[in-house]
């Protein structure tokens, strides 16, 4: 592990991230404490704390940094939990600074809420905006800079259910039913997976799901963390089971082929973070919240 380690912060010193995120600074952000600024002086970085000290939310400024991304996608205001801003520290904001490359100077960017609301644009009350510097919250910016232009990979792995789980444990309705549907549909999905035409009623096969084999390297790394020795994995996109959803179908050099049906949820997740990183566009901001959900320390371990 010490050698990995060196090995990235040699590239971090040798500017081989570009568009970089040196720093988030909430000076006032949801229950952070007023003021709190977070250096990502190394490339990865672990959050640590108890429940309710803001891990998540962090992770959600984060997401709402780059260009055309907001918190709001995760932190909005209702009735039950509305969000207030009548105190003295004005409305809720946070700012950042990045590098395009190692040459450049860092950019200093706020991100404020704001209520959105014209005759040309539709009303928006939670609405989060670039905003010109402020000194006082400790802003060295002397012009208002544009958002860092990166995606963004978000995987909460609370919310990391398969096809088969969302239908069979959270859909409303009985058992038998639920069996039936799934008895019904599933070969369709059956021939998805074996490339077959689906003729899924009144949709064309495009519309209903995609399917994709993951590459060696992708089964190598999934191999490693899970402990077993993948043959094949397939990962299908697909709204057979009326919701959209994701199946695996996999096969081990000690197993038959089985579907996430008879999978653990700990081995869909898995699958999914390895495939979604390992597609990701290059220099892409990856944000993984609750990564220890469902797999076994051992798995844990390995996924570091």
């Amino acid at each position: 592990m010490d050698k990995e380690i060196d090995t990235i912060k040699n590239m971090k010193e040798n500017g081989a991230f570009k568009k970089y995120i040196e720093y988030i600074v909430f000076p006032y952000y949801k229950n952070l404490v007023p003021g709190t600024k977070i250096n990502l002086e190394f490339p990865i970085t672990i959050l640590v704390g108890k429940n309710g000290s803001g891990k998540s939310s962090t992770l959600h400024a984060l997401y709402g940094a780059p260009y055309w991304k907001s918190c709001a996608d995760f932190w909005f205001s209702t009735e039950v939990d509305p969000i207030e801003e009548t105190g003295g520290e004005g409305k809720n904001r946070f700012f950042y600074g990045y590098r395009e490359d190692k040459q450049s100077e860092i950019k200093e960017v706020m991100k404020t809420r704001m209520r959105r609301g014209s005759k040309t644009k539709e009303e928006d009350p939670d609405y989060w905006e670039t905003s010109k510097p402020i000194k006082k919250d400790g802003m060295t910016a002397q012009t208002r800079n544009d958002p860092v232009k990166k995606e963004v990979v978000y995987l909460d792995f609370r919310a990391e259910v398969s096809a088969f789980d969302k239908i069979f444990h959270f859909a409303k309705g009985d058992i038998s039913g639920k069996k039936d549907l799934l008895r019904k549909r599933s070969k369709y999905l059956n021939r998805l997976f074996n490339g077959e035409a689906m003729r899924f009623p009144g949709a064309p096969d495009e519309k209903v799901g995609v399917v994709k084999e993951l590459n060696d390297e992708m089964k190598k790394k999934i191999s490693s963390i899970l402990g077993k020795e993948y043959v094949s994995i397939k990962v299908a996109e697909h709204s057979l089971f009326k919701n959209p959803g994701t199946s695996i179908y996999v096969k081990t050099k000690l197993s038959s082929r089985y579907s996430e049906a008879n999978a653990g949820s700990g081995e869909v997740a898995v699958i999914q973070l390895v495939k979604k990183i390992e597609e990701a566009q290059e220099y892409s901001l990856i944000l993984l919240d609750e990564p220890e959900v469902s797999i076994h320390p051992g798995a844990q371990e390995k996924l570091k």
